[in-house]
């Protein structure tokens, strides 16, 4: 479970000069958001000056809400409950307000929402709040770029009949492991006689731009073992554009929305690969030492301004900037979307 300690942060904030000040971002679209529902919520709210014994109370609440995921922490929009106390959640649950002091902590696995939270107003006779709850993402929900099923693959040159040769080798990316469709014990990589390019439209390898054959695409899809050697689906096809060695990790990375006047500006989000966690904003990306073309990294760079997600190998550094220290994306190898030719006449 990720917790934000308020007071441990700020200390590291003062001690590393990570501070970034609201009045450095100018108005931007907020972060993508999924709508969910709560289906398990609880109050307490304990009194803390009265005239008569202080009695605590403690209710229930469900209801709705939006949440948008920011490095850390999380953000509640268009929260919309019904509780048996006197209480609403708060849209920002740890910055303080009025004296009250707000924390909380979450966790989230990509469908469920566990949050746990406190107004603490005890500095002024206020009661002390606290409260928890269990929130499922909402059929229909914007979930945003998924993460999930990404995979390299490498095309199978062996010459014997099919589907025992000819098929594709396929590794999930972040080196995790897979159960292969033979039933063997999970493995970093698997052969999968039977390649599915339907919901593409097209076989990416045959479209790759890559003169090279063992060029290894990235793949985003899912594994089925209701045919010999196994079925791989794909629904997403992408070539490497750089010429470097990989070092580091694969992430998505998409552009949140956030200007600023001065810098670091957290304005990039990045999704680590076949992980759970949720996404953390960077300030910058560099793809300078991938040995990409030019043409490629304005190509990424202007997928990434349109709104759509590109995925990058590289590691995180940490680096100063005008008004703090921000986080950079140093880049290894990045990946662009395959087309499909058109017809030649």
């Amino acid at each position: 479970m990720k917790i934000r300690n308020l007071l441990a942060g700020a200390a590291i904030a003062i001690v590393t000069g990570l501070i970034f000040s609201p009045a450095n971002a100018l108005v931007a679209p907020p972060p993508e958001a999924q709508h969910f529902e709560i289906t398990q919520g609880k109050v307490t709210i304990q009194p803390v000056f009265c005239r008569l014994p202080c009695e605590t109370q403690s209710g229930e609440f469900k209801g709705s809400f939006d949440a948008a995921f920011i490095r850390d922490q999380i953000r509640l929009s268009n929260i919309e409950i019904k509780s048996e106390l006197d209480f609403t959640l708060p849209e920002d649950p740890y910055t303080d307000v009025n004296g009250a002091v707000y924390d909380a902590r979450y966790y989230f696995d990509g469908h469920t929402l566990v949050l746990e939270g406190s107004v603490d107003s005890s500095a002024f006779d206020g009661p002390i709040v606290t409260y928890s709850l269990t929130a499922e993402v909402a059929e229909g929900g914007n979930v945003g770029f998924d993460p999930q099923g990404y995979f390299l693959a490498r095309q199978d040159f062996r010459k014997c009949a099919a589907p025992l040769c000819g098929g594709i080798y396929v590794k999930p990316v972040n080196g995790q492991h897979m159960q292969c469709p033979d039933g063997q014990r999970a493995q970093r990589e698997c052969y999968i006689g039977t390649p599915d390019w339907s919901k593409l439209g097209f076989n990416p390898f045959a479209e790759a731009s890559s003169s090279r054959l063992d060029t290894a695409l990235l793949l985003q899809g899912k594994v089925f073992d209701d045919i010999e050697l196994g079925r791989f689906v794909a629904t997403k096809a992408a070539a490497p554009a750089g010429k470097a060695k990989r070092k580091g990790s694969f992430y998505g990375v998409e552009n949140n929305g956030l200007v600023c006047i001065s810098s670091p500006c957290f304005s990039f989000d990045e999704y680590l690969l076949n992980s759970k966690q949720p996404p953390q904003a960077i300030s910058d990306i560099d793809l300078r030492d991938t040995g990409a073309s030019e043409k490629a990294v304005e190509a990424a760079y202007q997928l990434m301004a349109e709104g759509q997600t590109v995925v990058i190998f590289g590691e995180n550094r940490r680096y100063r900037g005008f008004s703090g220290i921000g986080v950079r994306l140093v880049a290894s190898q990045f990946y662009l979307p395959i087309q499909q030719r058109a017809p030649l006449n």
